[in-house]
C-alpha cells in the first residue's frame, strides 16, 4: 500500500478515465462470463421443489454442453440422479428413431408427477412423460407458453376488486366487496355495509379475516394515472399486417397505484386506517399473520427501490411498527434480495448492502 502523505498531496489529481478506457472496461466486463463459463461449472443451484416441499431436483451444467439432472431429499440429506440418464436417453432413441446422448438429452427442464411415479418434459412442439419404474414413453401435449397477449387494448383496471364472499374461520360471518365498499352478513341476521371509505378512485380490493374472526383486514386502492404506452409489432411470425397492442405502464413523474389498509369490525361497525404511510409501489401487499393472531406484517418497497422496510400492524388499533428498515445511502437491490420468516422464533433472516457489501441480517420479530 502506498501512503501519501502531505508532501505529496500537491501531486494529487482527480482521475477520469478517458472515453476509450470506459469503452474497454465495458467491453472486458461483457468478456467475462463468457471466460469462466467454460472453466468452471456447477456455480449455481436453482432449485425446483416438488409437492410436499421436502424434495426438490436441479440441473447441473457441465463442460462441453453436458447436463445431469439431480433429486435432493432434504428429510435425510441424501442426492441422487433424478431418472438414469443412459436408460432414457435408450429409450428416447427408440422413441424418436434420432439417437441421443445421455449426457446431453435434448431439454433442461423436468416436471415430476405428484406420486412421483412419473416425469415430463417437451423436446420442442413434443412433449413426453416417462414412467420412472419402466422408463416407458407416451407422447403428451407440449407446454406452449403463450407468445404474446391477445391483440387490442389491455385490461385497464390493473387491481379488480375480489368480490368472492370471504367466510371468517368461525363460520360467524362471511363478508364481500360490494361496489366499491364491503359488506357483512352475520350467520343468522340481515346484510349491512360496515364501510364506508370506499368509492371509486379508492375502492376495497382485497379482504382478510383475522384468524380470531373479531376483524377484517380490508386493502383498498387507490388508483394513479394508469396511462398507456402502445406497442406496434411491425413484423408479426408468419407475416400479416402490423399488430397494435396497447397497455398501462407508469413513467417517471406519473401517479402510481397506491394501497391503505383499513381495520373493520363487523360487531361494533367501525372502519379504522392503519397509522403510517401508504403503500406506493408493488402491488397489493401480502400480509403475514403472527402467532398471537392479533398482529400482522407486510413488506413495503418504496418507489425508486431507496428504502424497503417490514411493517407489523396491531389489528385491535390499527397501531404500526417498523420492525426491519433497510435505508441505504444508494438503493435496496431487489434483484439481490432474500428474506426468510423463521416460523418457530418468529425472527426474521434478510439480506442488505447497507454498509457497502452485502450481509445477512437477523432480527428479532418485535
Amino acid at each position: 500500500m502506498l501512503a501519501l502523505g502531505a508532501a505529496r498531496a500537491d501531486t494529487l489529481v482527480d482521475y477520469r478515465p478517458s472515453p476509450a478506457e470506459l469503452a474497454e472496461s465495458y467491453r472486458r466486463a461483457d468478456r467475462l462470463a463468457g471466460e469462466y463459463q467454460t472453466k468452471a461449472f456447477k456455480l449455481r443451484l436453482e432449485p425446483n421443489w416438488l409437492e410436499g416441499g421436502s424434495r426438490f431436483w436441479y440441473r447441473n451444467d457441465l463442460a462441453d454442453s453436458r447436463k445431469e439432472f439431480l433429486l435432493v431429499d432434504t428429510s435425510d440429506g441424501s442426492k441422487a440422479p433424478a431418472f438414469d440418464h443412459r436408460r432414457l436417453a435408450d429409450a428416447l432413441s427408440a422413441a424418436t428413431g434420432t439417437k441421443h446422448d445421455p449426457d446431453r438429452l435434448p431439454f433442461r427442464t423436468i416436471e415430476f408427477s405428484e406420486d412421483l411415479r412419473s416425469l415430463r418434459f417437451d423436446i420442442g412442439n413434443q412433449g413426453w412423460r416417462m414412467d420412472r419404474a419402466t422408463y416407458a414413453l407416451t407422447k403428451v401435449p407440449a407446454k406452449v407458453e403463450p407468445r404474446r397477449p391477445a391483440p387490442g387494448p389491455w385490461r385497464q383496471d390493473l387491481h379488480p376488486p375480489d368480490r368472492r364472499p370471504k367466510e371468517s374461520p368461525d363460520k360467524r360471518w362471511t363478508a364481500r366487496i360490494e361496489g366499491f365498499n364491503v359488506a357483512v352478513k352475520p350467520k343468522d341476521g340481515e346484510e349491512f355495509v360496515l364501510s364506508q371509505a370506499g368509492a371509486e378512485k379508492s375502492y376495497f380490493a382485497r379482504l382478510v379475516w383475522t384468524p380470531d374472526s373479531k376483524r377484517l383486514i380490508g386493502i383498498r386502492v387507490l388508483p394513479g394515472d394508469r396511462k398507456q404506452v402502445h406497442l406496434l409489432e411491425s413484423s408479426p411470425a408468419g407475416g400479416g399486417e402490423a399488430i397494435l397492442s396497447s397497455r398501462v405502464y407508469d413513467r417517471p413523474g406519473d401517479k402510481v397505484d397506491t394501497f391503505d389498509l383499513w381495520i373493520l369490525d363487523p360487531a361494533a361497525r367501525t372502519e379504522t386506517p392503519i397509522s403510517g404511510e401508504k403503500i406506493e409501489y408493488g402491488g397489493i401487499p401480502d400480509l403475514r399473520w403472527r402467532k398471537d393472531g392479533r398482529r400482522f406484517t407486510f413488506e413495503k418497497m418504496d418507489r425508486g427501490y431507496g428504502r424497503w422496510r417490514i411493517v407489523q400492524v396491531d389489528s385491535s388499533d390499527g397501531s404500526t411498527q417498523t420492525i426491519v428498515d433497510d435505508d441505504p445511502l444508494t438503493f435496496v437491490d431487489s434483484t439481490n434480495q432474500f428474506v426468510h420468516y423463521v416460523a418457530p422464533t418468529e425472527e426474521v433472516l434478510w439480506r442488505s448492502e447497507r454498509d457497502g457489501w452485502g450481509h445477512l441480517y437477523l432480527t428479532d420479530g418485535d
